[in-house]
């Protein structure tokens, strides 16, 4: 449930030229890691370097768009999951 806000949350700020890079997030979602894994070869040279970004179709692409998301919006999300499991858990 976290991977998945999170996932959400960050697409906003992944670089998006035809979408490839925002959807192959999809596959680790599924698994147990305690993290994402965008799985296009060039994902990490996107995250890491690459400052220039295009900016027609997500204007808050950026690089390492994880930690701008965290520090836009990461512990409103946080807060979110922690409510959705223990509404879950009381039912």
């Amino acid at each position: 449930m976290l991977k998945n806000e999170v996932a959400k949350g960050c697409n906003p700020y992944v670089p998006f030229d035809f979408g490839n890079l925002s959807k192959s997030v999809e596959p680790s979602i599924g698994t147990d890691e305690p993290f994402l894994v965008y799985t296009v070869p060039y994902a990490a040279r996107q995250y890491y370097g690459f400052p220039n970004k295009s900016k027609d179709v997500h204007p808050n692409a950026t690089k390492q768009w994880f930690e701008v998301w965290k520090a836009a919006d990461g512990q409103s999300v946080i807060k979110k999951v922690k409510e959705g499991v223990e509404q879950w858990f009381k039912t």
